[in-house]
């Protein structure tokens, strides 16, 4: 119950009591706090659940970037058997890193561009900026994922990459 007063309510409070118990007297004012006091224990409360609402989301964050560079990196692995049968045919490194970069990015980059526009229409701009900023981290995961095994793919000889199973 919210009571307006002029001057401090605490000094109304005993007055308070005894009309709250000639009106119903089961009732029971049990705490009586100035409205900045209220205020500022909810703003506490909002200050703490906001911290822990970011913490939980860069968990997430990283937990998503983290499996991104797993499933590519794993991905990318495996075609070391291609990409020593694409250098043993002559292929440039740099054309090699291209054919093989271009599938994933392709996808990601959609995917990226799929959120913002959906994001822009539903949102305001903050969830717009808030995307944008986890497309640019998701496409150097997804970079640094694919560039480390296709470098040690193009390391090896064609011959030992035709071998591997």
């Amino acid at each position: 119950m919210a009571v307006h007063t002029t001057g401090d309510p605490l000094l109304f409070a005993s007055r308070l009591r005894s009309i709250a118990r000639d009106v119903e007297p089961t009732l029971q004012i049990s705490e009586i706090a100035r409205f900045d006091q209220v205020a500022a224990a909810g703003a506490r409360t909002m200050t703490l659940l906001f911290w822990l609402f970011l913490a939980l989301a860069f968990v997430v964050v990283l937990l998503s970037l983290t499996g991104i560079y797993s499933v590519l990196s794993f991905t990318a692995s495996q075609r070391t058997r291609e990409v020593g049968i694409r250098v043993a045919l002559g292929g440039r490194p740099r054309h090699v890193v291209a054919v093989l970069f271009r599938g994933p990015m392709t996808q990601i980059v959609l995917g990226i561009l799929i959120g913002l526009v959906i994001a822009d229409r539903l949102s305001e701009g903050d969830m717009v900026r808030v995307i944008a900023v986890y497309g640019c981290a998701v496409v150097a995961i997804s970079a640094l994922a694919t560039l480390g095994p296709v470098r040690r793919a193009l390391r090896i000889q064609p011959i030992d990459a035709l071998r591997a199973e």
